[in-house]
């Protein structure tokens, strides 16, 4: 009854993910199993007398090595899963940190050009103003508009003119890129552009 007992119970925890589980039976039965044959050993009944002797000591020096195989087992287990979590936890602020940077993206830049929009121009402002001052710049404000667009999308559909606006924000990106310190900032509804060339903003 008491083999059976301890049988069905580390039966239970080894279905649950104890590894170990089966050290732990083993070193358990060792003794019961010591226990008897020294038992036997005393009614004559083992045919090995110095064997059924020490059986018991044997038994429990088996039962103390199991177990602490087991332990080390368990240790190596449980540290195999608190990596494994610390790794999903850590993906997990990866992925949160990557979804967070996406949504600033998408709000400071516009989804059609990709470049950055009249709100990411408010945000940088401050920090242009400063510098500004800071070297002793001028500041001017540059508005380019693209005339009569809204006759493009009128006649030639809304996708041409998209199309068409792509092509003139990924001109003045060229032009701006060749410059020094210089950034292109996207149209807004009434498509006009704005870009900061060397410590002058252009809008």
């Amino acid at each position: 009854i008491y083999t059976l007992t301890i049988a069905a119970v580390l039966k239970s925890w080894e279905a649950n993910g104890h590894h170990p589980a089966r050290l732990y039976f083993l070193a358990l039965t060792c003794l019961p199993i010591g226990l008897v044959i020294y038992s036997l050993n005393s009614y004559d009944l083992f045919p090995y007398p110095m064997l059924g002797y020490f059986s018991f000591h044997i038994a429990f020096a088996l039962h103390l090595l199991l177990l602490s195989l087991g332990l080390i087992d368990r240790t190596q287990n449980d540290n195999k899963l608190k990596y494994i979590e610390l790794g999903k936890q850590q993906q997990s602020i990866m992925a949160s940190r990557r979804s967070e940077d996406e949504m600033l993206s998408r709000a400071l830049h516009d989804p059609l050009t990709g470049l950055p929009n009249r709100l990411s121009l408010q945000k940088r402002m401050p920090e242009i103003i400063r510098e500004a001052e800071i070297y002793q710049q001028s500041i001017a404000m540059v508005l380019i508009n693209l005339s009569h667009f809204h006759e493009i999308n009128n006649t030639l559909g809304h996708q041409n003119g998209d199309d068409l606006l792509k092509i003139v924000t990924t001109r003045l990106a060229e032009i701006a890129n060749n410059l020094e310190n210089s950034t292109v900032i996207d149209t807004n509804a009434n498509k006009e552009s704005v870009a900061h060339i060397e410590g002058v903003t252009y809008a």
